[in-house]
């Protein structure tokens, strides 16, 4: 920091937190969820379509272009990352919709960690 200014990388870093605050911050937190828990995380890629259905698998049901809106914007905010893994595809509809894959990237482990870490804390302050 120069003279009270963030550095471009420091507001990127900041940036990545904006999921969590904004209008739609549930369905960036589901979303989220889904990359950071079980065997998800940094060892699988995940497709707008896997995300969506295992949203819906859990009771949130958004259309695929939302998901695929929200993926973009984690990705464009740093806390997911586009595959460089080629999609399987048996046809070019499977191709088309199963090509942008996507990955957490530390950053947004790291974020949605303590973004996690937050909310847990906020919960025990309340039943106090």
């Amino acid at each position: 920091m120069i003279d009270g200014a963030l550095d471009p990388g420091q507001r990127q870093t900041l940036g990545a937190l904006r999921y969590a605050v904004n209008d739609e911050a549930a369905s960036y937190l589901a979303i989220m969820r889904l990359f950071t828990t079980g065997m998800s995380g940094f060892l699988s890629d995940q497709s707008a379509d896997d995300v969506t259905e295992r949203l819906a698998d859990q009771g949130l049901v958004l259309d695929r272009d939302t998901v695929d809106q929200r993926l973009s914007y984690l990705v464009e905010h740093g806390n997911l990352a586009r595959s460089p893994r080629e999609a399987e595809a048996r046809s070019v509809r499977e191709y088309l919709s199963n090509r942008a894959r996507y990955q957490l990237t530390s950053r947004g482990e790291l974020v949605h960690r303590q973004v996690e870490e937050l909310l847990a804390h906020s919960e025990g302050a309340r039943e106090v």
